[in-house]
């Protein structure tokens, strides 16, 4: 299987390439740093990504597809929750930077890689993690684009995917998108 997971180097994120790795499943991370901090103990295929750079997010979507025919599985896992003692930043495009990293970035991400998961042998899946905090979201601010620095982006990020996956769903029922909570999870 052909497995795809932004952020896969540490964390939740590495441990799930950990398993994949087990099951013979070939891994693209795709992660903000230039290189994995520490050697990675499987075998996997490294791309940058930046999910608030909307030519950042087209790049590795083009290397992804120059690497591979297909993609079975793809997994959302990148996430960043501010301080509660930051400003809200925007990023270049006035997005508040946590909404862009969280969602719009992994938005762009899935509709760029729609036709890879389209040529997968078998029904294609999407997971995306979540939060228990999407509950506090609301969807009049997630349709107020462009969503300008606020300090309801986290959990609007997190009701953005739910939304987002409902709509991915109805419009292309051949895949199957899912947004898990993992939960209190610390990791570094």
């Amino acid at each position: 299987l052909v497995t795809v997971v932004t952020a896969g180097t540490s964390g939740l994120g590495k441990a799930v390439c950990e398993l994949l790795s087990t099951g013979g499943d070939r891994t693209f991370i795709l992660c903000s740093r230039t290189e994995p901090a520490q050697p990675l103990p499987f075998e996997h295929h490294w791309l940058p990504l930046d999910l608030s750079d909307p030519a950042s997010v087209t790049r590795c979507a083009a290397a992804i597809a120059a690497r591979t025919d297909r993609i079975d599985t793809l997994i959302l896992n990148a996430g960043i929750a501010p301080s509660p003692l930051a400003k809200p930043q925007a990023n270049a495009d006035g997005i508040d930077g946590v909404f862009a990293a969280n969602f719009v970035g992994h938005a762009a991400l899935t509709i760029a890689l729609l036709p890879l998961l389209r040529a997968s042998a078998q029904p294609p899946r999407i997971l995306a993690t979540s939060s228990s905090a999407h509950y506090l979201g609301a969807a009049a601010r997630v349709a107020s684009l462009p969503y300008t620095p606020s300090s309801t982006s986290y959990p609007d990020s997190k009701l953005a995917f739910h939304l987002f996956g409902l709509e991915l769903t109805a419009r292309h029922p051949w895949l199957t998108f899912v947004t898990v909570n993992p939960g209190g999870v610390h990791t570094p």
